[in-house]
């Protein structure tokens, strides 16, 4: 814990000390206030419970600005791979819930007829608003094991989607994942789906993104041919588009198609359907040039 964490850890017990002196003085001198402000008996109790009430909520607004504080310099220590938002989101009702807990026991309110009261409206609430926390709990997960953080590069493959998404990652919230696919589109995925019924890849290495597609040719060309007339404007290719490299791997060959596997390493995720469509159409034009080769 370094130097600035501590301070937030004792600034948060010393909030919690002065309130406590802070309401026990005015318990032992509230007579001789009354008597300043001609306060009438009747009305003690109202007014005692009105002060003790304003003195924890600003005790609550304290230790939430330390705790969100606190909260994101571990975030900053992390380098951004935590994100600790849901956490907070977590502590904050807990804060909120303990506060209106003291407050009910200074007022002398029978909290056992209240929870009884609680627990059936619990219920009755809880069915209402359970696919909320189901967000909220798998949104805590995701942010705060590091799995996913703004701006990188994934893949992600649900049975709940026609087709794998692929795009950057552009903000992670607590009940959802905003993602901004490769056609510029951007969508917003709850987090439930994304941490429960789905398989993401981080295509990032470092700042660079490698991406792995394959294309399929028919088997009456020799995929071997195909691939040797590809290498030959790949250097071309390579310059044209403005990316690292280039890898080509003859994958497949059932029979009647031959598959080709290419993985390519370059900068910018939102470019690559334009990477995908340059080498798919060298591809099919080298396809074409051997295929209308004169025979000998």
């Amino acid at each position: 814990m370094n130097t600035q964490e501590r301070r937030s850890l004792s600034k948060s017990v010393v909030s919690i000390i002065i309130a406590v002196i802070v309401v026990y003085a005015f318990e032992y001198y509230y007579l001789k206030i009354a008597s300043i402000f001609n306060i009438p008996a009747k009305d003690d109790v109202y007014v005692k419970d009105a002060f003790v009430a304003l003195i924890i909520i600003i005790v609550a607004f304290v230790l939430l600005r330390i705790t969100k504080r606190l909260l994101n310099q571990l975030t900053l220590r992390s380098n951004g791979e935590r994100n600790l938002n849901g956490i907070y989101i977590i502590l904050r009702i807990l804060i909120y819930a303990l506060a209106i807990t003291a407050f009910l026991v200074y007022a002398g309110v029978n909290l056992e007829g209240a929870l009884v009261g609680g627990a059936i409206g619990g219920v009755v609430i809880g069915f209402a608003v359970q696919s909320v926390v189901s967000s909220l709990l798998s949104g805590l997960l995701v942010t705060a094991g590091g799995f996913l953080k703004p701006d990188e590069s994934i893949s992600i493959f649900s049975w709940m989607f026609p087709e794998t998404l692929t795009g950057r990652v552009e903000d992670v919230k607590t009940l959802y994942t905003k993602v901004k696919l490769t056609n510029s589109r951007s969508i917003l995925i709850p987090n439930t789906i994304l941490f429960g019924s789905s398989i993401f890849t981080k295509l990032n290495e470092g700042r660079k993104v490698k991406y792995e597609f394959n294309t399929t040719i028919p088997a009456d060309v020799n995929a071997r041919e195909v691939i040797t007339k590809f290498m030959e404007q790949k250097d071309k290719i390579v310059n044209d588009l403005n990316i690292d490299e280039i890898n080509t791997y003859f994958t497949q060959k059932n029979g009647t198609t031959n598959t080709i596997t290419f993985i390519i390493q370059f900068e910018e995720i939102m470019k690559l359907n334009g990477y995908i469509d340059k080498i798919n159409t060298a591809v099919e034009d080298s396809y074409w040039e051997i295929k209308n080769k004169p025979k000998n």
